[in-house]
């Protein structure tokens, strides 16, 4: 299908910028949303059913981590 082979680079992290506050815990806050209902939701659901024994049903939320530190 491609030319050529598709290839991913994994680099250290050099650099983090943290979402705006209003984007922290956005899922969680707004799980009606229509965006995080058709879009993330679905996706979540995926990732709990094949990864269940990995899956944290409550996460724990960036809000409750800055909390802690």
């Amino acid at each position: 299908m491609f030319k050529s082979p598709i290839v991913t680079q994994i680099n250290q992290l050099t650099e983090f910028y943290p979402a705006e506050v209003y984007h922290q815990d956005y899922a969680t806050l707004h799980p009606s949303s229509p965006y995080i209902s058709f879009y993330d939701l679905p996706k979540v659901d995926n990732l709990a059913a094949c990864f269940a024994d990995l899956y944290r049903a409550n996460p724990i939320l960036v809000s409750a981590a800055a909390q802690s530190n």
